[in-house]
């Protein structure tokens, strides 16, 4: 693997991780944390009219996310080893290359996604 196609691939990889990471920022601030960051009041959210049960809730529907995003970050991490392994001189799997691009292409489209619908 030449220089420039590991740089251009675990940059890659790098920025898309960026999006399982929110995700587990976002369990942290908005399901753990929840009843520090909303003050209230809660008559209207998920789980409410009590502090205790809007906690409770977005706690619950937390967990979900949390999983999604530590499944990303541990599947980005699995391909960044494999791309370590190659550039050291390793076999590389034919499907290295493609896999990075998908995931990049699923971010960019995640992204775009998500910005469109603020």
């Amino acid at each position: 693997m030449t220089r420039f196609k590991y740089l251009l691939a675990t940059g890659l990889l790098g920025l898309a991780a960026l999006v399982p990471l929110g995700f587990v920022v976002t369990f942290v601030l908005r399901s753990v944390l929840y009843g520090i960051v909303d003050p209230g009041p809660y008559d209207h959210s998920w789980g409410g009219p009590s502090r205790a049960g809007a906690w409770a809730v977005h706690f619950l529907v937390g967990i979900p996310v949390l999983g999604v995003g530590l499944g990303g970050l541990w599947g980005i991490r699995a391909l960044h080893r494999r791309l370590r392994a190659a550039r050291n001189g390793e076999r590389q799997p034919w499907w290295l290359l493609p896999a990075t691009a998908a995931v990049g292409l699923a971010v960019a489209g995640f992204l775009v996604a998500w910005s469109r619908q603020l």
